[in-house]
């Protein structure tokens, strides 16, 4: 009978590791670093003076076809802030949120629609991390405000909040610089 040793096990299982790994090409891992798709950048402005930032407070944005979902999909919240960043739908060319402000403040609520129309680039990186998406806004019509319609469950039924906008930048390949202003 052949007497097979414990350390040829732990040999062969060493040399097995060495070779996995070596074989492990660049596109198997993806890094942290690796650039994604890009937000979109949203700067906050006073309707009365357009050049000065001005916060929002108690802002909550859910997508309009997360609403009523079981279980429910949590809303992105901001609060002090004259920046916020919002993920747009890669599988489309348009994404809609409710925009509600003054969030759970009774009688300050209000909510507005908001509907973004674009253009999307799908651009490989790596077999790892797939691909990232750019987005060019639809130059016609890149955004709509609009009321809330009667029967929804939220807040500021008939009033806008949002008064007006302007595009910075209709393309967005990055999140490091501003896209849009909105006044209120």
């Amino acid at each position: 009978m052949v007497k097979i040793s414990y350390k040829w096990f732990v040999l062969l299982g060493f040399m097995s590791a060495i070779f996995y790994l070596q074989s492990c090409e660049k596109d198997d891992i993806c890094v942290e670093e690796t650039p994604k798709t890009p937000f979109l950048v949203v700067r906050f402005f006073d309707e009365t003076n357009r050049s000065i930032p001005k916060a929002v407070n108690n802002l909550e944005l859910t997508a309009v076809e997360f609403l009523n979902l079981e279980p429910a999909v949590e809303p992105l919240k901001y609060t002090g802030v004259t920046e916020i960043r919002i993920p747009l739908k890669v599988t489309g060319n348009f994404t809609e949120f409710y925009a509600v402000i003054n969030s759970g403040i009774d009688g300050l609520e209000n909510a507005d629609k908001i509907r973004f129309q674009y253009n999307r680039s799908d651009i490989y990186i790596s077999r790892a991390c797939g691909f990232k998406t750019f987005f060019d806004f639809n130059v016609m019509n890149p955004l709509t405000i609009s009321e809330i319609e009667a029967g929804t469950d939220l807040p500021g039924i008939g009033s806008r909040w949002l008064l007006d906008h302007n595009f910075i930048n209709t393309t967005i390949n990055n999140d490091n610089e501003i896209h849009l202003h909105l006044f209120y």
